[in-house]
């Protein structure tokens, strides 16, 4: 008993040339792609391990270098106990001497100046009746 599978039931069979031309496009694709993921690979590899190369060059260059300037331990003492002392004042501020400036000097605001008309506000606008609300017995 003969059992035959075909992919396409219906019309012709596409030529074996037509294969054999979209594998060769798929392989081609595949390389291409390998060859660009490889190229990345090595450009981040390199520039991690010249990055790593030129900071332990620049360390090894400063510690070669030795200062030509004295330490002034005194001046340097000195700073120190005067942070010291500023972190250790614990005495809070006397805000009643600090001026406010949004109070004018007379402890009243002055009233805001008036409105200048304009071109789109030439009328007022109406005044509405106001009323009370009646009383809960």
């Amino acid at each position: 008993m003969k059992i035959t599978f075909t992919l396409w039931r219906h019309g012709p069979r596409p030529k074996k040339m037509h294969r054999r031309r979209s594998l060769q496009m798929v392989y081609l694709a595949i390389i291409c792609a390998l060859i660009a993921a490889l190229g990345i690979a090595i450009f981040y590899i390199y520039h991690m391990v010249d990055r790593a190369l030129a900071s332990s060059e620049t360390i090894l260059r400063l510690r070669q270098e030795v200062s030509d300037e004295t330490f002034r331990s005194g001046d340097f003492e000195k700073v120190l106990k005067q942070l010291e002392y500023k972190q250790l004042q614990t005495e809070p501020s006397d805000w009643s001497s600090v001026v406010n400036p949004f109070q004018s000097r007379h402890g009243i605001l002055p009233p805001p100046p008036p409105a200048v008309p304009t071109l789109l506000t030439t009328t007022t606008p109406p005044i509405l009746p106001t009323t009370t609300p009646p009383a809960l017995p």
